[in-house]
């Protein structure tokens, strides 16, 4: 491996099944070598096959939990502190929201 390939180096989170079992939420984490940091996003994986569909633009988002309504489902993004990260459910914008 050479030091180029590192940001192709993508980790998944566990996968989350959305209630009406079509779809799975899973973070992807990778490395940004010019930030010098992770940087990850939630993705929809149609469970049928398919093109997965990027869900957030968050620095550091993780760990995706079930969805309580159609347009908000909770999950952790990164804490603009020393704190722990933030835990909220967030709306999805429009393009994005479950079908």
């Amino acid at each position: 491996m050479r030091a180029d390939e590192l940001e192709l180096l993508h980790t998944l989170s566990p996968p989350t099944l959305h209630p009406d079992g079509d779809r799975a939420v899973v973070a992807v984490i990778r490395p940004d070598v010019a930030g010098n940091d992770y940087v990850g996003q939630l993705w929809s994986v149609p469970i049928a096959g398919g093109a997965p569909t990027r869900l957030t633009r968050g620095h550091r988002d993780t760990a995706p939990g079930i969805p309580r309504t159609a347009n908000c489902w909770p999950f952790c993004g990164p804490a603009r502190t020393a704190a722990p990260p933030n835990c909220t459910s967030s709306p999805l914008p429009a393009a994005s929201r479950w079908p």
